[in-house]
This record gives structure tokens, sequence and C-alpha cells, in this order.
């Protein structure tokens, strides 16, 4: 005769599962029933074993622990790399290894001159001509690096501007000068080289400036565009962490003296304190090549 037994639950009002035991119990049916009574009297179960699995059967993520540059001489584009920190970041990243080519605006001489000197070192370079202050000029210039390295892996957006612009006397043309280079410029950049490094990865470094977030009254448009630059790093380190392309900011203080500058003015802006140009082009070498994990950061170097 078949029974049905009902056993309350450990510890609580409730019943068990049904068990049903009778002639029309099936032989599957039976063993499992037989495999639980027997872990209510032994607290255990024997179960077959688990598929192997080698390592290389498990599907994994992308690595971010370590650089996604693969080929042997990565390639990096510098805007801004004839002259100044520009240069210095140029000079540094032909000394770690890369090819680079760099933009250049009005400083032609500058950048044969410097195309010279990372060949010497090794490097295969090349020098373009930019107005990037339009977005078409941008894409045109990321492109055409990419032809001439052979692809793509670093873009350093260095190109700025830097004129005293008092604000009562500041005209909707000199204000567009600034935010149009300095902040549109790297936006426009750094989509191109996006689309350039999205099947293998890549670094973006934006150059920003420590005294962005300074009351600085005659220079509004420039610190106004340079305030940007942080916000603009980490909202493309979100947007393309998921491609492996890591996006972080270098924010150097006072470096160099900038042309028309008063010297007077200079010393008490520094205190005495000027950051050299190898410590800027240094940060800038590390988020060249460091893992895609290390993303949306700002780096001051004062």
């Amino acid at each position: 005769m078949a029974t049905a037994v009902r056993k309350p639950s450990p510890g609580t009002d409730r019943p068990r599962i049904l068990s049903y035991m009778g002639p029309k119990t099936s032989s599957m049916r039976l063993q499992k029933i037989q495999r639980s009574q027997a872990v209510r009297k032994t607290g255990t179960v024997t179960k077959k074993p688990a598929m192997k699995r080698t390592l290389n059967q498990v599907r994994t993520g992308p690595d971010m622990t370590r650089s996604s540059i693969t080929s042997d001489r990565p390639r990096a584009l510098v805007t801004g790399g004839a002259v100044r920190v520009g240069r210095a970041i140029a000079l540094a990243l032909g000394r770690a290894g890369f090819d680079v080519a760099i933009a250049y605006h009005r400083s032609a001489g500058d950048a044969r001159a410097l195309v010279r000197r990372l060949a010497a070192l090794g490097a295969q370079a090349a020098a373009f001509r930019a107005d990037l202050a339009d977005p078409a000029a941008a894409r045109r210039l990321v492109a055409r690096a990419a032809r001439a390295l052979g692809g793509l892996d670093v873009l350093v957006n260095n190109a700025a501007r830097f004129e005293r612009t008092p604000f009562l006397g500041a005209t909707p043309a000199a204000y567009d000068r600034h935010l149009d280079l300095n902040l549109r410029g790297a936006f426009f950049c750094s989509q191109a080289a996006a689309r350039v490094m999205r099947r293998h990865g890549g670094h973006i470094v934006n150059i920003g400036d420590a005294g962005a977030g300074r009351a600085w009254p005659g220079y509004v448009p420039y610190t106004l565009s340079k305030a940007g630059i942080p916000a603009l790093t980490r909202g493309l380190a979100a947007a393309l962490r998921p491609r492996g392309i890591a996006v972080n900011c270098v924010a150097p203080g006072a470096v160099l003296r900038p042309p028309g500058f008063p010297l007077a003015r200079w010393k008490r802006l520094t205190r005495g304190r000027v950051v050299r140009v190898e410590e800027v082009a240094a940060a800038v070498v590390y988020f060249a090549t460091c893992p895609p994990a290390v993303t949306g950061r700002v780096r001051r170097v004062e």
C-alpha cells in the first residue's frame, strides 16, 4: 500500500516536501528518495564527480592588470608636440620605445627638427600641421597619424592656447579660441582616437593645469577650458573602459613661463618652485603604459 509521510522542517512548523513511495514509484524517483534518506541519516551524500575543465576552457574577461599595448614599438600621437612641454613629452615617449607623430599649428621648423631628433633615437616619427579648433581637422589628424605609424596606441592631448583675456574686455572670439582648442579639440581628438583603438585598446592622456581651479581674473576663458579637462577625463574613462582604453590626466603646475608673461609676476606666482618638463613627461609616459584598470585619474605635478 502506498504511503505518504510529511515531516516538519527542523526549526519550523512547515512540512517538508511530500515523499511518496509505492508500487508505481519509478526507479529514478526511488533512487532520489533513498539518497535523501541517506542524507538525513548521515548528513553527507556522495555525488558524481563534476566535469573536469582545464583553465583554457574557462572564459575570462580582458586582463585589466597590464597595458593593452602589444606591439613591439607602440605608437603615440602628441598634439602641440613641437615645442615646450609637448616637445619634452614626445622625446620622453621616443626614449621609452614609442614611434611618435606630433601635431603642430605654426611651429613647422621646430616640428621638422623634432622629427629628426626622434629618428636619431630610433623612433619612426612624423609631423602634421592641424588646426585642432576644427573638429574635422582633429579627425583628419588622427587618421593621418595612424596611417603613418601603422596604427595608434596612445593619444596625448597637449595642444592648448594661453592668452590674457581680462573679463570686461573679453570678446566672443577670444572666448571661443580657448574653448575650441583647449577643450573641444581634446574631445574630438579623443573621439577619433578611440575609434582607431576600439579593437585593441589604448591610452589617452589629457594635459590639464593644476592652477585651473584657482581664481585668475585675467585668464577666465583659459581656466574655464582647463577646468573642464578633469571632467572630460572622468567621462571618457567611464565611456571607454569597456573597450580597454584608459583615459587619465596630468595636471602640471607652473612649468615654463609663457611668452609675454611678466617675469616679476611669474616669480610671485611660482614662489621659486617651477616644475621641470621632465617631471611632466615622466607622468605622461606612466599613463601611456599603465594597465587599463588605471583610468579616470588626475595626477597633479607641482
